[in-house]
């Protein structure tokens, strides 16, 4: 990736609204802007479907930025609900497939993104599934994995985005994750 897409990233604002803030027409009604990507890193957004983050990612795409979706729905469904094809795509499964990636393996996920990242500098990351891999692997192991994208992120000069439905973690999980991360 080139350094105009690193560029474009570094002074991408685009803005993340609450659950219910939505106009008819999409548009923000004024003061529910809770905020926004302004800089390389790990941010979590609070729904409990993955819509707008789905909406973050091509929109960036738009903008010239690379993009990958690590998911707990099948490509398929990915490709049908969110109208997302020219993307790599990867299926958080313990079905062995080419495009399956098991929970279990958390370091072949920090390898892929690494590699993902390493390659095309600048990019951005839909992780969609972070409930199923606390779930398979358990909180402090997927909060150290987080840790550790984290920094790849960073280091490349990425984002890497999240859905969370705050309901599945408990008080002092979420205030581990609001500790680490930027929550939107």
């Amino acid at each position: 990736m080139s350094i105009n897409n690193l560029e474009i990233l570094n002074q991408l604002e685009i803005t993340i609204l609450s659950d219910s803030c939505n106009g008819k027409d999409g548009s923000p009604p004024s003061g529910e802007i809770v905020g926004v990507l302004d800089s390389p890193g790990v941010y979590i957004i609070r729904e409990k479907r993955p819509s707008r983050c789905y909406s973050l990612l091509k929109d960036t795409m738009e903008l010239g930025i690379e993009g990958i979706i690590i998911s707990r729905e099948h490509p398929e469904k990915v490709i049908r609900n969110h109208e997302m094809s020219r993307i790599p795509m990867y299926w958080l499964s313990r079905m062995e497939m080419e495009y399956s990636i098991s929970p279990e393996d958390l370091t072949e996920l920090t390898e892929m993104v690494e590699n993902y990242c390493s390659q095309d500098g600048g990019c951005i990351i839909l992780l969609d599934g972070l409930e199923y891999l606390i779930t398979e692997r358990g909180f402090n192991l997927v909060l150290e994995f987080l840790y550790e994208l984290q920094n790849l992120v960073i280091a490349c000069g990425s984002r890497l985005i999240m859905p969370l439905h705050q309901g599945t973690l408990t008080f002092r999980e979420y205030n581990y994750l609001e500790e680490g991360f930027t929550i939107l």
